[in-house]
């Protein structure tokens, strides 16, 4: 609590969410744009042998920084991801990476959060995960790497995208 007001304990103020949008793939991704609002076409991200995907395009290009808008807020996160389909069933873990620059540069600054699942089968789940990264601003770039114990196993998701005041 931060203080009180006619001597009652203040209210917590709760984070100002303007909206939230679920991103697919954009067809025909470009240096700057990487995901479609309302998108039906799935990321893939694809793993290495108990590593994170490390040939060229394994990882997911989210969100590329003409992606987001100040339009639908000053800062924005991935909250959710609904996994689509997976090549195989065994636990992985998606590592999600933002930044302005590359993502080798994103990496090296800490700029990661993690998440894990194990699917019952090969088929998507009808439930979005909640997924953790914190508030960033609009323009920055976000990607998706995996990593199972099976070497060029595929992801394919979407992604819920929320949006904030600041």
């Amino acid at each position: 609590m931060s203080g009180t007001v006619n001597g009652q304990p203040a209210a917590i103020k709760p984070e100002e969410e303007r909206s939230e949008m679920w991103y697919g793939k954009l067809a025909v991704q470009t240096a700057t744009a990487f995901g479609s609002p309302l998108g039906i076409v799935v990321y893939r991200a694809i793993s290495g042998a108990s590593v994170f995907g490390a040939d060229t395009n394994d990882e997911a290009k989210v969100i590329g920084s003409g992606d987001t808008s100040a339009a639908n807020g000053s800062t924005f996160r991935l909250s959710r991801i609904l996994m689509s389909v997976s090549s195989v069933s065994v636990a992985t873990v998606l590592r999600i990476v933002w930044g302005t620059g590359t993502m080798a540069e994103g990496i090296a600054a800490g700029n990661v959060s993690s998440t894990m699942f194990r699917q019952a089968s090969t088929v998507g789940d009808r439930v979005p995960y909640r997924i953790q990264m914190p508030k960033v601003p609009v323009g920055t770039q976000v990607w998706i790497q995996s990593k199972c114990a099976t070497d060029n196993a595929t992801v394919d998701f979407y992604v819920g995208v929320t949006f904030y005041e600041r």
